[in-house]
């Protein structure tokens, strides 16, 4: 299952907005927007049942995007903390999960062969191993789900703002 099925139920549901701009054809819009119903329902039900764990369905895409850049935010933590950025979280804090961010990737390339060559560590022992950084995240956070997920944003945003332009800007010289 991927993070979310909305974009795919936008993209299913186009046809059937521009096909209730047409004049006339009474019935065959009424069972069109019938099946259109059934196609959402298939396409959000199995989202909402098969998500095990309600905290991490809450927090998947936020973590996926945590763990699959961990390199470059480990490298962002490391330049934070170096430059004394200012940033809504303890330095302390933010220098104790630098820590065990740096150990666990380098954990994850050890852990033995992964598809994931081209990133060098990998990202699924990262989010599924219980005593890896998403495992000690989320229980750091307690049961604040929201406030790990505002973590894990604020660590893939300011990878876009900081390290993304300089990674772009170093490869164009």
């Amino acid at each position: 299952m991927k993070p979310s099925f909305w974009l795919t139920t936008i993209v299913a549901l186009l046809p059937v907005a521009m096909f209730f701009f047409r004049r006339r054809w009474f019935r065959q819009k009424i069972a069109f927007a019938g099946g259109a119903a059934v196609s959402v329902g298939l396409l959000l039900l199995p989202e909402h049942f098969l998500v095990r764990n309600k905290e991490v369905g809450e927090c998947y895409l936020p973590t996926q995007l945590f763990v699959i850049h961990a390199n470059l935010i480990r490298d962002q933590m490391a330049d934070d903390l170096e430059r004394g950025a200012k940033i809504p979280y303890p330095r302390q804090w933010l220098r104790r999960v630098y820590a065990t961010l740096s150990a666990e990737i380098a954990k994850s390339s050890a852990a033995g062969p992964h598809y994931y060559s081209t990133l060098g560590f990998n990202p699924d022992y990262l989010m599924w191993n219980e005593t890896s950084i998403a495992g000690q995240l989320r229980k750091e956070f307690g049961n604040n789900v929201s406030a790990l997920c505002a973590f894990y944003r604020f660590c893939y945003w300011r990878i876009w703002r900081q390290r993304i332009w300089y990674y772009c800007w170093s490869r164009s010289r």
